[in-house]
């Protein structure tokens, strides 16, 4: 599940949240996402966002990554 809210027409924030169940041991978990985006100029944006993976599998390590994202459409 993930969801934006777009604070006016240049900011938006996001969230998400998924379940991963399946027959790899290893990639089952919880996962997490928040998301910042804004545009700088009319076609020019700057996305920040933060993941985290939580594991069921006390053998796998939690993971966490930083994005940031600099964008231009056309």
């Amino acid at each position: 599940v993930l969801c934006d809210y777009y604070i006016n027409q240049k900011v938006s924030i996001g969230a998400g949240f998924e379940i991963n169940t399946g027959d790899n041991k290893d990639d089952e978990g919880k996962s997490f996402a928040i998301d910042f985006k804004a545009f700088v100029l009319p076609r020019i944006s700057i996305n920040a966002g933060f993941s985290k993976f939580l594991a069921d599998n006390d053998e796998r390590a939690d993971k966490g990554s930083l994005q940031v994202t600099l964008s231009a459409r056309f």
